[in-house]
C-alpha cells in the first residue's frame, strides 16, 4: 500500500487524456516516461531543470512519476543550453538549488563564481545547462514481460479480480519491478508496505512469505489485498483509492485530490492496455 506517497495534482489531466489519445513519438515538448525514469535525469536530457519540470506539469512530488506519464518540455527551455537564472529565496541553501534544479554542486558554483555555500535572499544564480543529447522521446509502449503478465493474470483470477485491473495497478505502483523501493519503504511490483505485508501474512493468509525478493509472494499478498479493498469498499474505484491512501482514510469519506488522480490513471492504463 501506497498511502505515503502522493502524485502531482495535474497527473490525471495531464497522463490520461494523453494515454487515451496516444501519443506521439518524436514530438518534441513531450517525454513518455518509461519504467526507471526520474525527474532529475528528465531534466538532465532536456537541459531543463527539475523546478521547471515541476512547475509547468503540476508534479507536487518530484519523486513520483507514472510510466507513460507524458512531461511537458518548454519549448522556450528546451536545449538552451546556456542561461537559466533563479532568484533565491529566504532559506535555500545552494546544495538544495543544485539538487533541485537537477545540475552538479561544482558545476552550479563554478558559473556562480562562488568558493564557498554561501547566498542571500533576492540574489540571482545562474543555472548551468548542457545540450541535451541526441534522444527522441518514447512512444508508449504497452508493457512487455510474458513471465510476470502470466503471473498477474494468474493471481487475478485466483482472487476473483479483472486481470486488467491487477496488471494496470501494478503497472503503475512499481513499473513492474520487483526490485522497486519507495521512500516510505514500500516494497515490490505491488509497493507493499511492511505492515501491510505482515498482517497479511499473519491475519489473513496465515503463511510465511518473501514480498522482498520474491515476484510470485508479492503479487500474491497485493492480489488478496486488492480482493479484501473491493469487498470492504463495494466497488473497484474505491478499491484503488484505497490502495494507494489507506482503508481507513477512504471509508471515512476523504478522498484527495491525488487520490483521483491515482485512480484515474490506473482505470486510464487499464483502458489502454488491457480494456
Amino acid at each position: 500500500m501506497t498511502q505515503a506517497r502522493r502524485a502531482g495534482a495535474a497527473i490525471a489531466a495531464v497522463f490520461v487524456s494523453l494515454l487515451m489519445v496516444g501519443f506521439v513519438a518524436g514530438d518534441s515538448t513531450n517525454h513518455t516516461v518509461v519504467a526507471g525514469d526520474t525527474l532529475g535525469g528528465i531534466s538532465q536530457l532536456y537541459g531543463v531543470s527539475v523546478t521547471v519540470l515541476t512547475q509547468v506539469n503540476h508534479i507536487a512530488n518530484p519523486d513520483l512519476i507514472f510510466p507513460g506519464q507524458q512531461i511537458k518540455i518548454p519549448s522556450d527551455l528546451q536545449g538552451s543550453g546556456g542561461r537559466e537564472e533563479y532568484q533565491v529565496q529566504a532559506g535555500d541553501t545552494l546544495s538544495e538549488i543544485a539538487l533541485r534544479s537537477g545540475v552538479d554542486l561544482d558545476e552550479l558554483m563554478a558559473a556562480n563564481s562562488l568558493n564557498a555555500d554561501l547566498i542571500f535572499a533576492g540574489q540571482t544564480l545562474v543555472i548551468p545547462r548542457q545540450p541535451p543529447a541526441a534522444s527522441s522521446p518514447q512512444a508508449s509502449e504497452r508493457p512487455h514481460s510474458p513471465e510476470l503478465e502470466s503471473l498477474l493474470e494468474d493471481r487475478a483470477r485466483a482472487e476473483a479480480l479483472d486481470p486488467g485491473l491487477l496488471k494496470a495497478l501494478a503497472w503503475v505502483e512499481s513499473g513492474w519491478q520487483q526490485g522497486a523501493r519507495s521512500p516510505a519503504g514500500a516494497i515490490g511490483i505491488m509497493q507493499l508496505m511492511p505492515g501491510t505485508a505482515e498482517w497479511l501474512e499473519r491475519d489473513v493468509l496465515d503463511q510465511d512469505l518473501d514480498e522482498e525478493f520474491s515476484a510470485y509472494d508479492n503479487v500474491k499478498l497485493g492480489a488478496r489485498l486488492v480482493h479484501i479493498l473491493i469487498d470492504k469498499t463495494g466497488s473497484e474505484d474505491s478499491a484503488i483509492a484505497a490502495y494507494y491512501q489507506g482503508y481507513g482514510t477512504t471509508a471515512a469519506g476523504t478522498l484527495y485530490a491525488e487520490t483521483k488522480d491515482y485512480v484515474a490513471a490506473v482505470k486510464a492504463v487499464r483502458a489502454a492496455y488491457w480494456p
